[in-house]
This record gives C-alpha cells, sequence and structure tokens, in this order.
C-alpha cells in the first residue's frame, strides 16, 4: 500500500512537471526573441533617424523661403525706391544750384 502510495504521488509530480514544461514551451514560441526585438529595435531607430532628417530638412527649406521671401522684398522695396532716390538727386542738385545762386 505504501509502495502504491509513492507510486502515485511519483506519477502525480511526474504529470504536473509535464504539464509546466508544455506550458514553458508554447509560452516560448510566442515571446519574441532577443534578436526580434533587437531587429524591431533597430527599425524604429532608422525610421527614426529618416524623420530627423526629414524635419531638418523642412527647417532648412522654411529658412531658405523666408530668407528669399525677406530678400524679394528688399528687392521691391529698392525698385520702388529707384524713382524716388531719383526725384531727391534732382531735388538736390536744385537746392545746390539754388544755393549757389544765391
Amino acid at each position: 500500500m505504501l509502495l502504491q502510495h509513492t507510486i502515485d504521488r511519483l506519477e502525480l509530480n511526474l504529470s504536473n512537471l509535464e504539464s509546466e514544461n508544455q506550458v514553458l514551451r508554447q509560452q516560448a514560441l510566442v515571446a519574441p526573441t532577443n534578436e526580434d526585438l533587437s531587429e524591431e529595435l533597430r527599425k524604429l531607430k532608422s525610421k527614426l533617424d529618416d524623420l530627423e532628417s526629414e524635419n531638418e530638412l523642412l527647417r532648412i527649406n522654411s529658412a531658405i523661403a523666408k530668407q528669399i521671401d525677406t530678400q524679394e522684398k528688399v528687392s521691391t522695396n529698392v525698385k520702388e525706391s529707384g524713382p524716388l532716390v531719383s526725384i531727391l538727386t534732382k531735388q538736390r542738385s536744385l537746392t545746390d544750384r539754388q544755393q549757389v545762386w544765391s
């Protein structure tokens, strides 16, 4: 009787160990490996680098566009002030002549 009881207990322990082993194997199959995680991390870093480069290009292009816009405004102002400079030059010339005659 004692022998039968010991055998039953050992069989139960064996069954529990086999069940635990099966669960652990299934978990191991489902869980990503370190290599999988490393590869995924590498891909994400690459995407992040690409986005940072794209953002930098957008910042540069925005700065260039602002600079061109400013240059166009200055150029427009210079063109518009062209006749004004000519008028001021004529006025100065007339003033100078008047001072000479007086």
